[in-house]
C-alpha cells in the first residue's frame, strides 16, 4: 500500500503548494489594490458610495417632499411624520390618473427634426372616442434612442376595461372650443395641484430619498413617476405660450428642469440617465416658443441663467463615481463585510465569499481602472466637455480589460454598457449649450431687431461668454442665414462639422461607430424654413 501513501503525500504537497501559492497571490493581489486606492486618494477620488450619497434635507424645502407628489415619492403623507416607504400607493395612481389624459396625447414634436406637433393634433385627439394615439410608441421610441428602455419599465398598458378618465368625459360633454379652450379646460380642473407642484418647485432643494439598499429597485417607480408628471406640464407649458402668457409658460418650464433635478439627485448612472431624457423632453416647449417668438426678454434671461446652473457633465462624473462605489462594495461586501453594511446578503455575494481573495481584489483593482481610466478621465466639468471617441492608450486598456480572464471579469461585464452611456451626457450636454445660446440669440433679436452674423456680437451683452461645443471644445457653429433665421449646431458624435446636416442617429453605432452629421437647433420649423 505504499502507492497510497506516496499518493497522500503528493496530494498533501498538492494542496499545500495550491494553499502557499493562493495566500501569496492573495498577498499580491492586495497589496496593488491597496496601492491603487492610494493613487485614486491621492487624486482626490473617494470609493466609497456613502460620501457621494447627498444628505438628507427638511421636508418643507424638499420639492419632491410637497403633499401633491410626497406619497409618490415615499415622503411622510400624514401628520404622525410616518414616511411612506415606496410610495402610498393609492394617493399617488390617483394622481397619475388625474393626468394620464396628457400622456394619451401624440408626441409633442421633436426639436432635433424641427416638428411641432399643432395643438389642434391634441385637440383631435382629446375629443376622439377610441382612447387610441401614438404617445406608446412615442415614448418607447424615446427610451430607446436615449437608452431607458433596458433600465426603466414604461407604465403598463391599461385595461380594456379602464374608465374613462372623467376630464375626458367633462370635456367631450361641452360644446367644442378652440384648441386653445379646450386644453385650458382641462388643465383648470385641476389647477390647484398642479399649482402646488409649481410653487414646490421653488423650494431650494429637489431631492429624491437615499435609497436604504441598492438591489431592491426602490428607486425605479420614483423614476417612472417623474417621468408621468411631465406630461402635464409640457401641456400646461405650450397652452401658455399660444396664450400669450410666457410668465406662466416660464414656471411650468421650470418645473420640468426641477423633475429632471430631482431625477438625477443621487449619484446612480440610472438618475441621471432618466435626468437626461426629461431634459430632452423639456426643450422641446422652450424649442417651440422660441421658433414663434413667443417668449419675452425677461423671461429667457431668467431661462439662460437657469440653464447656465445645469452641468451634465459633471452630474455624469458624480454617477459614475457612485456606480463605480457601488460595485466595489459589492466585491467588497463579498470579502469582508464590514466594507459595506448598506449592501444587503444576497446569494451572489455568498457565492463569492468562497472565491479566492486573489480574484476579489484583482476584480476590485481592475474595476476602479476601468472607470478612472475609460470613462472618468474622458469627462471634463470644468469645461463642459465630454472625448467621446477613445484614444489610443484609452483602447488598449479597454481591450485589455474587456478580456476573457477571471482577473477583469467584472470589469469586462460593466465596461461595455456603461462605457455606451457617455454619448448621453455629450448629447444632454450639447442640448443645454444650444438652448443656453438659442435663447441668448433671442434676447439679441429682440433687442436689435437681427440675428447677430456672429456668435461673439452675443457677449457679454447676452451671454457672460459664448459656451464650446461639449464634442470637442471648440467653438459651436453657426449661420445667420435672414434677419429672422439661423442654423447653430455643434458637430456631433464624429466630431466633424457636416455643414449643418442634422444627423439621423444620436448614439453610437453596435460596433462603436460615430454616426455622421451635426446635432442641428433650427430657428424655424422645417415646414417654414422650406417655405424661405
Amino acid at each position: 500500500m505504499k502507492w497510497l501513501k506516496r499518493l497522500a503525500f503528493a496530494l498533501a504537497v498538492l494542496v499545500t503548494l495550491t494553499v502557499l501559492v493562493l495566500t501569496f497571490e492573495g498577498w499580491r493581489a492586495k497589496r496593488a489594490w491597496e496601492a491603487y486606492k492610494r493613487e485614486l486618494a491621492a487624486r482626490g477620488e473617494k470609493l466609497d458610495w456613502a460620501s457621494f450619497a447627498p444628505p438628507p434635507v427638511p421636508d418643507d424645502q424638499n420639492f419632491l417632499a410637497t403633499p401633491a407628489l410626497a406619497a409618490c415619492f415615499g415622503f411622510a403623507t400624514n401628520q404622525t411624520g410616518a414616511t411612506a416607504g415606496v410610495g402610498d400607493t393609492n394617493a399617488c395612481e390617483e394622481l397619475k390618473q388625474r393626468f394620464n389624459w396628457a400622456g394619451r396625447l401624440p408626441s409633442p414634436g421633436n426639436w432635433r427634426e424641427g416638428a411641432v406637433t399643432t395643438l389642434e393634433a391634441w385637440q383631435a385627439q382629446l375629443r376622439a372616442t377610441n382612447g387610441t394615439s401614438g404617445r406608446g410608441q412615442t415614448d418607447q421610441r424615446m427610451a430607446q434612442r436615449y437608452g431607458l428602455s433596458e433600465v426603466l419599465p414604461g407604465p403598463p398598458p391599461p385595461a380594456r376595461s379602464a374608465p374613462e378618465n372623467p376630464a375626458l368625459i367633462a370635456l367631450r360633454a361641452r360644446p367644442a372650443g378652440t384648441p386653445l379652450e379646450d386644453l385650458r379646460f382641462l388643465l383648470a380642473r385641476d389647477r390647484a395641484i398642479l399649482d402646488e407642484i409649481r410653487a414646490a418647485a421653488r423650494r431650494p432643494f429637489a431631492q429624491l430619498r437615499t435609497p436604504t439598499d441598492l438591489y431592491s429597485g426602490e428607486m425605479l417607480p420614483w423614476l417612472a413617476t417623474s417621468k408621468s408628471l411631465i406630461h402635464p406640464l409640457l401641456v400646461a407649458c405650450r397652452t401658455e405660450l399660444a396664450g400669450g402668457n410666457p410668465e406662466a409658460a416660464f414656471e411650468n418650464f421650470i418645473t420640468l428642469l426641477t423633475l429632471a433635478e430631482a431625477a438625477g439627485s443621487q449619484p446612480l448612472l440610472i438618475g441621471t440617465l432618466v435626468k437626461i431624457a426629461v431634459l430632452e423632453l423639456a426643450i422641446q416647449p422652450l424649442w417651440v416658443g422660441l421658433a414663434e417668438h413667443r417668449w419675452t426678454e425677461p423671461a429667457l434671461a431668467r431661462i439662460e441663467a437657469r440653464l447656465a446652473q445645469l452641468n451634465v457633465v459633471a452630474d455624469f462624473q458624480r454617477s459614475l463615481r457612485g456606480e463605480r462605489a457601488f460595485a466595489l462594495a459589492m466585491l467588497g461586501a463579498a470579502s469582508a463585510p464590514e466594507e459595506g453594511p448598506w449592501v444587503p446578503e444576497n446569494p451572489y455575494q455568498n457565492a463569492l465569499r468562497y472565491w479566492p481573495r486573489a480574484f476579489v481584489y484583482r476584480n476590485q483593482l481592475n474595476v476602479a481602472r476601468a472607470y478612472q481610466a475609460v470613462l472618468l478621465d474622458r469627462l471634463d466639468p470644468a469645461g463642459l466637455a465630454v472625448r467621446v471617441t477613445l484614444s489610443p492608450e484609452d483602447d488598449v486598456l479597454r481591450k485589455r480589460l474587456g478580456s476573457r480572464s477571471p482577473y477583469t471579469v467584472f470589469a469586462a461585464l460593466l465596461l461595455p454598457a456603461v462605457e455606451r452611456s457617455l454619448e448621453k451626457a455629450a448629447v444632454s450636454q450639447a442640448t443645454v449649450t444650444l438652448a443656453r445660446v438659442a435663447c441668448a440669440l433671442e434676447r439679441h433679436r429682440l433687442a436689435t431687431g437681427a440675428y447677430p452674423e456672429r456668435l461673439e456680437g452675443l457677449a457679454p451683452r447676452f451671454l457672460a461668454r459664448v459656451p464650446p461645443d461639449p464634442v470637442n471644445g471648440g467653438a459651436l457653429k453657426y449661420r445667420c442665414e435672414a434677419l429672422d433665421r439661423f442654423v447653430l449646431y455643434s458637430v456631433g458624435l464624429d466630431g466633424k462639422d457636416d455643414d449643418g446636416q442634422p444627423t439621423k442617429e444620436v448614439r453610437l453605432g453596435e460596433k462603436g461607430e460615430a454616426p455622421s452629421g451635426d446635432w442641428v437647433w433650427r430657428s424655424q420649423p422645417v415646414e417654414a424654413a422650406a417655405a424661405h
